[in-house]
């Protein structure tokens, strides 16, 4: 009968990620903290803009660990998937789960309560790491003592961390002489790292089109013209 089906729960799996901290690019204070917070098996809620790489700084927070690592959004978590990522990340033994988007838990009710419940049971271990681009919207049961109290801001790159991200996303690729990756970083203010990293790319697609392998800097510049425009058209009031 079709009343009677049950779809299963999304199956998820844990990976040991090989990035570190050392593969993030700024953020030192970020990183420290949550070095020191995991060291200490005590939950970490990351919040800033969309973007900045929390999800990023959790598997480097894994990485370094040498632990096990298990994703899931809270958008999809429900019930059913936070009792599962639990079981999973217990049987690992001492590991990092990431909850992206843990916001939106706060709209499920029964997914609420069966986290909560498991962020109070004897996890082994678990350290749970959050994020969130909308810190207004978690719920407060999570930021009570023993849950959710410590949190890290993630905040846009200032100019040397847009330099460095850019120096990172660039490396192994040819750049011409006058591509001036910190100039370009003075020009990109309020640029996150995800922007950077389009930016960089969207300049070797630029270069490749016009058939050269190497990216000048007209190619990074006309990258971040296109990029401020684009953010200009999302900013402009719809009517």
């Amino acid at each position: 009968m079709i009343g009677c089906l049950r779809l299963p729960v999304r199956t998820v799996e844990a990976e040991r990620p090989d990035v570190r901290f050392t593969d993030v690019a700024g953020y030192e204070g970020v990183k420290r903290e949550i070095r020191e917070a995991v060291r200490r098996r005590r939950d970490v809620l990351m919040v800033g803009p969309a973007g900045t790489g929390k999800a990023l700084l959790a598997r480097a927070a894994a990485g370094e660990a040498g632990a096990p690592f298990l994703q899931i959004s809270g958008v999809s978590l429900g019930a059913a998937g936070a009792h599962e990522v639990f079981v999973r990340a217990r049987g690992k033994g001492p590991a990092i789960v990431f909850i992206d988007g843990i916001d939106a838990v706060g709209g499920d009710g029964p997914a609420l309560r069966r986290l909560l419940a498991e962020l109070d049971a004897d996890r082994r271990g678990v350290v749970v790491l959050a994020a969130s681009d909308r810190p207004e919207g978690v719920d407060g049961a999570l930021l009570r003592p023993g849950r959710f109290d410590r949190q890290v801001t993630v905040p846009l790159p200032d100019e040397a961390e847009r330099a460095a991200i850019l120096a990172a996303h660039a490396r192994g690729r040819r750049l011409a002489p006058e591509a001036d990756l910190p100039a370009v970083a003075r020009a990109t203010p309020g640029f996150c790292g995800a922007d950077l990293a389009r930016l960089v790319n969207e300049a070797h697609i630029g270069a490749v089109r016009d058939g050269r392998t190497v990216i000048t800097g007209a190619d990074l510049g006309a990258a971040a013209e296109a990029a401020r425009g684009r953010a200009a058209e999302e900013a402009r009031p719809r009517t």
